[in-house]
This record gives C-alpha cells, sequence and structure tokens, in this order.
C-alpha cells in the first residue's frame, strides 16, 4: 500500500503578492521628522528621534531624542494602538519638550499610514508624528 503525499502552499491567491503594512514598516528605524501639535507643528531636523516594529513580537520601540522608549502595539489593517508605551527617564533639556510630545502623540495614534515612504500616525483623521525612513 503505496502512500501518495501532496503538500500544497498555502497561497490565497493575490497576485502579485502585496505587502502586508506590517510587514513594509516592520525592522526599519523610522526617524521622527515632524510631531503635530495644536498650538504649533515641531520639526524634527536631527536624527535622534525614531521608531522601529518588531513584528514577531509585537513590540515598538527606539528612542525618544534622549530616552530609549518600548511599547507593544497592535496593527490590524491600519487600525493601530500602542500599550504600556515606557521609557528610560534621563531629563535632557534639549530634547524634553520634544520626546514628551513624541512619547504622548504615540499614545493617542489610532491609525498608521504609509504613504512616499513616509509613516504617519493619526488620532481619527488628525496627523500626529510623521517620520521618514
Amino acid at each position: 500500500a503505496g502512500m501518495i503525499l501532496v503538500m500544497t502552499a498555502c497561497n490565497t491567491s493575490k497576485q502579485p503578492s502585496e505587502p502586508s503594512l506590517e510587514n513594509s514598516i516592520a525592522g526599519i528605524n523610522w526617524y521622527l521628522s515632524k510631531i503635530y501639535l495644536p498650538s504649533s507643528n515641531m520639526e524634527i531636523s536631527n536624527r535622534k528621534s525614531f521608531i522601529k516594529f518588531d513584528r514577531e513580537k509585537q513590540s515598538a520601540g527606539g528612542n525618544g531624542g534622549c530616552n530609549s522608549f518600548g511599547s507593544s502595539y497592535s496593527l490590524k489593517g491600519n487600525v493601530v494602538a500602542f500599550k504600556a508605551v515606557f521609557s528610560t527617564k534621563i531629563y535632557c533639556e534639549e530634547f524634553q519638550r520634544q520626546e514628551d510630545a513624541f512619547f504622548k502623540q504615540l499614545e493617542l495614534a489610532d491609525k498608521i499610514e504609509l504613504k512616499e515612504s513616509k509613516l504617519y500616525l493619526y488620532k481619527g483623521d488628525a496627523v500626529l508624528l510623521e517620520f521618514v525612513k
């Protein structure tokens, strides 16, 4: 009695395969380029502040300009949530205002968008943060 083993690849036929948003943003340092605030926008010219997504661990982390930070995140389609954002607590005169605003906006974010190689975080329709590669 011979046994035949049939192996099939699990490919939900979407040709050509469009990388998911999560795959497109994972493992890259996204440098903070702008913080959108009600009072005025903060342009960020230094490349110290960044966020990086780790798909396997469902975690995001990086640097606020002075302090390292981390969080867990969930992403379904373009709906995002950052939970348990924590950071080291070094006070840096030069970056404190920027860093506080960055972390605050991150916790508010509920939507993520990738367009023209920029990454945007929103709360509803309002842009909170803008990142570049």
